[in-house]
């Protein structure tokens, strides 16, 4: 049996992904907004209000534990026995022991460009990619910094490949439609960008919230367009197509399961839509409440 688990205003919603149902429901005390998977997956910590960390046991479904961290909490990852959150107050990453559950520390990204700063963990090298700008760096050390744009256009969201040896992270245009920049982490270069689109209607004036690929790395869904989900060829680079969720309002993440490959794509207005990426259909829709915002997929 596989869960994923939703943030969703107060809660955080345990879904069984077998079956696509409410499997339980966690209650934390506050605003969740962003949630990650220990390596092991029996924890999940979420960041609540935008000051605490919650450690939740995702086995058992209960709150175990809650730190203060700061204030502007807004991305969270894990690595190596280590929690690590972006906190845009301070333009700077908070490191967390996960067995002690004590604040180790801060790093701040140099250079520092703007925030968000989104965190995506990467545990075969051990190392977290952070967004600042149109940067992306790599912590422990910052010891590497990749420049991807220069015209003013901000790293939102990101992604690891199945195989973990490239990083997509979307990029906000502005005006015009977003771009995917695709990293090779092996030598941690920028291989090309994939455009979804030229500004017209269907992809332009979109904030984009999150990206994710099939399992061959084919094709690319980004969220964050009241119109639903747009999707891209990101072998041949042809045509952006929308997804249409007939859905007011915002779709605000995706992740693709790591055993049925469907993606997962969380709306604000408290749906999950899952999307049999074959033809790019709607599967199947769970109800998990208003202000649902983020989402992490345990495979086992």
């Amino acid at each position: 049996m596989t869960f994923a688990f939703v943030s969703s205003g107060p809660n955080v919603r345990v879904i069984d992904t077998d079956n696509d149902t409410i499997w339980a429901s966690v209650p934390v005390g506050g605003h969740v907004s962003a949630v990650a998977l220990s390596a092991n997956e029996t924890r999940l910590y979420a960041i609540k209000d935008e000051q605490e960390i919650v450690s939740i046991n995702a086995i058992a479904f209960t709150v175990v534990d809650t730190l203060a961290v700061g204030s502007g909490l807004f991305d969270i990852a894990v690595m190596g026995g280590t929690i690590y959150v972006s906190d845009t107050t301070g333009n700077r990453v908070r490191a967390v022991d996960e067995v002690s559950f004590l604040v180790l520390g801060t790093q701040k990204p140099n250079p520092v460009v703007s925030d968000p700063l989104i965190l995506v963990a990467d545990e075969t090298r051990t190392l977290v990619y952070v967004t600042s700008g149109a940067h992306v760096l790599s912590i422990p050390g910052t010891t590497n910094d990749l420049r991807l744009r220069e015209d003013g256009s901000a790293a939102v969201a990101g992604t690891l490949s199945p195989d973990g040896n490239t990083l997509y992270v979307v990029l906000e245009n502005g005006p015009l439609a977003p771009t995917v920049a695709v990293i090779d982490l092996v030598t941690f270069t920028l291989t090309r960008l994939v455009a979804f689109g030229t500004g017209d209607a269907q992809t332009r004036d979109i904030t984009p919230r999150g990206v994710a690929t099939t399992v061959d790395e084919a094709t690319l869904f980004v969220v964050g367009s009241e119109r639903g989900v747009l999707v891209k060829d990101a072998v041949s680079d042809g045509i952006t197509t929308t997804l249409e969720l007939d859905y007011p309002g915002l779709t605000q993440a995706v992740e693709r399961h790591p055993v049925n490959d469907r993606m997962y794509i969380v709306h604000e207005g408290g749906t999950v839509f899952v999307i049999d990426p074959s033809d790019n259909s709607v599967f199947r829709q769970v109800s998990v409440g208003a202000q649902a915002t983020d989402i992490a997929i345990r495979a086992t």
